[in-house]
C-alpha cells in the first residue's frame, strides 16, 4: 500500500517492527533504552518483548542511555539523547529551556512537568539538568491527553514531551522534543547495509 501511494520510496523504515516476522527485512537494529534489559524475562514476568537472545540475530544493537551490559557478539553503538529548545504550545514561540530556567528563577515561577512514557523520570532529570525546579508527575504510558490532566494544575509554566493531543490554548504548555543522535559509523554502516539490498534486489529483478 505504501509503495502504490509512493512508487518512488526505495527505503522504509519500520519502528517496533522486530516481531513482525512476515515482514521483509534488510537490516535489524534493536534498541536497548534507559530500562535496559530488566530481569530479562520476557513479558509478563518481564519487561522484554524477546529473549536477550534476539540480540545476537540483529544486525546491530543500539545503546540509548543504558547502562546495563549486554553479553552479545553483535556489533553495538551509542545513541545520545538530549533537549534542543521549548516550544510554547499555544503560541509557537521557541524559548531555550537555559532561558526559562532563568525567568522561572527572576520570577519565583511555579513549574511541573508531565510524561506519558516509558521512563518519565528520565524527562524529569534531564529538564532539572537544565537549571529548571520542576514538580514531576507521572502519568502512565501513552497517557491519552483528550483528558485533560492541566485544568486545575497550579502552575505558571508546564513542560511535556511530544506525545501530546490538541491543547493548544493553554499558554503556559511548553513541549520539549528530544533530539536524538546517532553514532556516524552505525549510519555508515546502516548504508551500507541498504545499499548492497538495493544492488541484490536490482540484480534479481535483471534476471527475470
Amino acid at each position: 500500500a505504501l509503495l502504490k501511494a509512493y512508487p518512488t520510496v526505495n527505503v522504509i523504515i519500520s519502528d517496533d517492527g522486530l516481531q513482525h516476522y512476515s515482514l521483509h527485512r534488510d537490516v535489524e537494529l534493536a534498541v536497548v533504552g534507559a530500562r535496559g534489559l530488566g530481569n530479562g524475562w520476557v513479558l509478563p514476568a518481564g519487561p522484554l518483548r524477546e529473549p536477550p537472545s534476539r540480540l545476537d540475530e540483529v544486525d546491530a544493537i543500539v545503546l540509548n542511555a543504558t547502562e546495563d551490559i549486554v553479553t552479545s557478539s553483535t556489533p553495538r553503538y551509542v545513541a545520545t539523547s538530549g533537549f534542543t529548545n521549548a516550544v510554547n504550545y499555544a503560541t509557537g514561540e521557541i524559548v531555550s529551556l537555559d532561558t526559562l530556567s532563568r525567568m522561572q528563577f527572576k520570577k519565583g515561577l511555579k513549574a511541573v512537568a508531565m510524561a506519558g512514557i516509558a521512563v518519565p523520570e528520565r524527562f524529569f532529570s534531564m529538564l532539572k539538568a537544565h537549571g529548571l525546579e520542576v514538580r514531576p508527575i507521572a502519568l502512565p504510558d501513552h497517557y491519552d491527553y483528550s483528558k485533560n490532566p492541566f485544568k486545575d494544575c497550579e502552575a505558571d509554566l508546564i513542560f511535556i514531551t511530544e506525545k501530546h493531543a490538541d491543547l493548544k490554548n493553554d499558554e503556559r504548555i511548553f513541549v520539549v522534543p528530544l533530539e536524538t543522535k546517532l553514532d556516524k559509523f552505525l549510519v555508515d554502516f546502516v548504508e551500507k547495509k541498504i545499499t548492497a539490498a538495493a544492488k541484490k534486489s536490482k540484480e534479481a529483478a535483471q534476471q527475470l
